[in-house]
């Protein structure tokens, strides 16, 4: 599956709603005033790139994340598990992503 249609379907089943940006080569969302300190108004929304966007994608999905990179989606029925066996941060955040996408396809 390519990157972008990981990030669409995982902004998906975080109810995100992201619009891609031709000029900045990344997707945008809206962040409301307050809800992050500095930053309101359309921001870059990149998970595989930085670890906040993909620790709040997994807070907000109630994933399971361990300090081992094991990480676990649960849906209605069913459950994705990955395990990071190589501890790099890369790994974790695409993680995190493909279990947020498969939770989208799985709530379908």
């Amino acid at each position: 599956m390519e990157d972008r249609e990981l990030l669409e379907l995982a902004a998906k089943a975080a109810g995100i709603d992201i619009y891609w940006n031709d000029v900045a080569g990344a997707y945008l969302h809206n962040v409301p005033a307050g809800s992050r300190p500095g930053l309101t108004g359309l921001v870059a929304w990149k998970p595989l790139r930085d670890d906040g966007d993909a620790l709040r994608l997994a807070f907000t999905l109630e994933m399971s994340v361990d300090m081992y990179g094991c990480i676990i989606g649960y849906s209605e029925d069913s459950q994705y598990e990955f395990e990071n066996t190589t501890g790099d941060l890369a790994n974790v955040r695409r993680a995190i992503v493909e279990v947020a996408a498969y939770l989208a396809r799985v709530a379908v």
